[in-house]
């Protein structure tokens, strides 16, 4: 039997929506700006924030299963979304980080250091793998590993 504190998950829940308000903020919002440096800049900005995104709502399915699905900044009452419902928006948000995020190594001390890249995306989406219904499995996942060489020796 549970004897742990309640207040631990609604510490979970407060921070994964946060997380999720942020990022969906960032992503709906984000074409409003004028100007980038660069478009590389603008990719890795939206990338972060689908890979964010993606991450709190991994920790939501493992520790409540299915939950509301806010991928919009309206701030409705949302019925709970399936758990395959979840998972697909997972891997949607984890397809859109791959594919805009750098596929770099920030060295230790830059000022990048701690920011997500292409190579953490691909990471997440095999850790995550290994949990998701067989159904969502087959269709947004694929079932290995990118091949490259590494850059570390």
């Amino acid at each position: 039997m549970y004897s742990g504190n309640l207040n631990t998950f609604a510490g979970i829940w407060d921070r994964c929506y946060t997380l999720i308000n942020r990022a969906n903020n960032a992503i709906n919002t984000m074409d409003n700006v004028k100007s980038w440096s660069s478009e590389s800049e603008r990719n890795r900005l939206f990338g972060e924030s689908y890979f964010l995104r993606a991450m709190a709502y991994y920790e939501l399915a493992q520790v409540f299963g299915g939950v509301p699905l806010r991928t919009t900044l309206e701030s409705t009452n949302l019925p709970r979304a399936s758990v395959d419902e979840i998972y697909a928006q997972i891997a949607a948000d984890l397809k859109n980080a791959i594919e805009m995020m750098p596929a770099k190594i920030y060295p230790k001390g830059s000022d990048m250091t701690g920011h997500a890249t292409k190579y953490a995306a691909e990471a997440m989406r095999h850790v995550y793998s290994f949990s998701i219904p067989d159904a969502t499995k087959k269709t947004s996942f694929p079932t290995e590993l990118p091949k490259r060489r590494s850059s570390l020796g």
